[in-house]
């Protein structure tokens, strides 16, 4: 018993110890000085200057301690006040603990791009993060860029959440032709790269961008994610091991020709097999207001009114693809679609297309392009307007149901309002920086009929 005890007083002393190592410094670019010590009451300047002068403990990817005597160490919260921080460049950092990097209670920290390469354990939360906050153009592709850079090492363990990413403020655009040429020469909201593993996107608010999020390191999140306002596919999926899940994905615009989806699944690699990414409850809706204020009444323009795909894995072979509970309004005949696919599973969604939408009735697809066939998958408790099963082997089949044209719009719509109370019981109605809903309140009480 004596050998317990001093065994439990050692272990709360190394927890207190933990527990009181952790500091929090604050960044204020209205009221700090580069020459105070980071407290509360005597800010730093910008979050860019932090970096740049070196006032961060972290380590390189051998393990060298780098800024040894800096104030800030793993474990830490840098907390940022209102104000334009700069541009964010997190490179050659691999922390021991996390460092938080948060907005401030009721404040607007605002970025014009974050770049994280070759690092471990940091984790961003409650930021604005737009170009539009400098007036020298950002050079990369996307507007937030994680492990796409390896010459310092890999990415590892990074987190950004709560967090509104867009490419221009509405606010700013002056009319049809602006907001077209806005659009069309917009970035992409979230690139989880090559190079990094345990990269998670979660409850970030992404609009006006080209792609919203692609996801191509393995080990990875996209959880929760309002996308909103695009022109190419929401959510790519580019490697194994990944979970999709409770994102919103709504309003594309088709503007250059290209076939966009809700969510893509595909291998840059001919060698790798895709694998284990699981779908879960995603809400996918071709739009759900009834105009955009620079492109005029949807329906009258149709170039710009969508016609996105659900979910589709169109090239195969996969393997081990679940997408369950997920609630697809498209105006596209591939409204779930898995290709040449092994030990998938199909199961709990629902397809739909509105009457308006006259000639198309989306359907849900087992298909192939001749890589493999489908084999072994479950097909179970579904709606869809039809369903397509080619090439396929072992196929477990179960009350899937079809949905009449014109007849489905009450088991959508019930579909739909369950799915939205579930992702707003866990993450809240309104995105916590956006102050935006997850979907449009006029759809949701008047129904179909308000966006037509």
């Amino acid at each position: 018993m004596k050998i317990i005890k001093q065994m439990i007083l050692i272990t709360i002393s190394f927890l207190s110890l933990s527990i009181s190592h952790a500091a929090t410094f604050y960044v204020d670019p209205l009221r700090g000085n580069m020459a105070n010590d980071g407290s509360i009451s005597a800010p730093w300047k910008t979050f860019a200057e932090v970096i740049s002068s070196n006032l961060i403990t972290t380590k390189d990817k051998t393990g060298v301690i780098l800024n040894p005597n800096a104030p800030i160490k793993p474990g830490d919260k840098i907390v940022l006040r209102t104000g334009y921080h700069g541009f964010i460049q997190i490179k050659n950092a691999f922390n021991d603990n996390y460092i938080t990097v948060v907005a401030a209670a009721n404040q607007k920290p605002t970025i014009s791009g974050l770049e994280v390469m070759s690092a471990k354990n940091w984790n961003f939360s409650n930021l604005t993060i737009s170009p539009s906050f400098s007036s020298t153009a950002l050079t990369g592709k996307s507007i937030v860029t994680i492990g796409e850079n390896n010459f310092l090492g890999k990415c590892y363990n990074i987190v950004l959440s709560n967090s509104h990413i867009y490419s221009f403020d509405d606010a700013k655009v002056t009319s049809a032709t602006d907001w077209l040429t806005k659009l069309t020469n917009a970035k992409e909201g979230i690139i989880l790269g090559r190079y990094g593993a345990n990269l998670h996107s979660i409850n970030n608010y992404i609009n006006n961008v080209s792609f919203g999020i692609e996801v191509m390191s393995p080990n990875s999140k996209a959880r929760a994610n309002i996308i909103t306002d695009f022109s190419k596919d929401g959510i790519r999926t580019l490697a194994n091991n990944l979970l999709i899940e409770n994102n919103v994905i709504k309003n594309n615009y088709v503007i250059d020709g290209n076939h966009p989806d809700g969510i893509q699944g595909f291998s840059f690699n001919p060698k790798l097999v895709l694998s284990n990414i699981s779908l879960v409850g995603n809400i996918i809706l071709n739009r759900d207001k009834k105009e955009n204020i620079y492109s005029a009444i949807l329906p009258v323009i149709p170039t710009y009114s969508g016609t996105m795909q659900g979910i589709g894995f169109f090239d195969g072979p996969l393997e081990k693809i679940q997408v369950d509970n997920n609630v697809i309004m498209s105006f596209a005949w591939p409204g779930l679609a898995l290709y040449d696919s092994n030990n998938g599973s199909i199961t709990h969604n629902i397809v739909f297309t509105p009457l308006q939408i006259d000639t198309i009735a989306s359907q849900i697809t087992f298909g192939s392009k001749n890589k493999g066939g489908n084999n072994t998958n479950t097909l179970s408790n579904n709606f869809a307007h039809d369903y397509i099963i080619n090439h396929s082997i072992a196929l477990t089949k179960s009350d899937n149901k079809r949905l009449l044209k014109g007849i489905g719009r009450l088991t959508f719509t019930d579909k739909l309002t369950l799915r939205i109370t579930n992702i707003n019981t866990l993450y809240g109605a309104t995105h916590p920086v956006s102050n935006q809903p997850r979907i449009s309140e006029s759809f949701m009480v008047n129904g179909i009929g308000s966006i037509f």
